[in-house]
């Protein structure tokens, strides 16, 4: 697997009110879960990486 050094193209924040923050958190995590999908999807495995087990 390879990395790759990335940065955000969005300028500096200044969040300072709680929904402005609460609206960054939703994009970032929104970032992350297109990311994790993009993965599976060239990755070709189609699963998730993590297993969740019963106990």
């Amino acid at each position: 697997m390879a990395l790759a050094v990335v940065r955000d193209l969005r300028p500096e924040l200044r969040l300072e009110t709680a929904e402005e923050i609460a609206a960054f958190e939703q994009d970032l995590l929104a970032e992350f879960v297109l990311a994790r999908a993009d993965t599976c999807c060239w990755s070709g495995s189609g699963r998730p990486s993590r297993t969740h087990r019963s106990p």
